[in-house]
């Protein structure tokens, strides 16, 4: 029992680590297709408890109160002020995705755990 709950530990550190990479640094696209589709799909979002993308590009609770071009200089030539909300919204589908990767892998790490409990 204590083995497979250290195994299970490892993989959520992973997991986190993964997670957190993915919604940290900067993407020039979107995710595939058919993940877009499938975290802007209304019963994933209610399922999963996703935050509906913006569509305008503007801020959002997941965006950070800086400037790209003061915080990065090493990307100030691909993100100019014209393309900064298309940027935006790039991010806000890869952030989901992390967050819906995150719910996910939670909940199969709780089925895991109580299936586990009751051995």
């Amino acid at each position: 029992m204590y083995s497979w709950s250290m195994i299970a530990a490892m993989l959520s550190v992973l997991v986190s680590t993964l997670v957190i990479g993915i919604s940290r640094y900067a993407h020039a696209a979107p995710p595939p297709n058919f993940l877009c589709t499938f975290i802007t799909f209304q019963v994933t979002q209610s399922l999963l408890f996703l935050p509906q993308v913006n569509m305008e590009g503007s801020k959002t609770y997941n965006q950070l109160e800086e400037n790209f071009n003061d915080v990065n200089e090493s990307h100030s030539d691909v993100i100019t002020q014209t393309s900064a909300p298309k940027h935006l919204q790039i991010q806000q589908y890869w952030i989901i995705l992390a967050t819906a990767i995150d719910h996910i892998l939670c909940l199969i790490y709780l089925i895991f755990f109580v299936s586990i409990l009751i051995k």
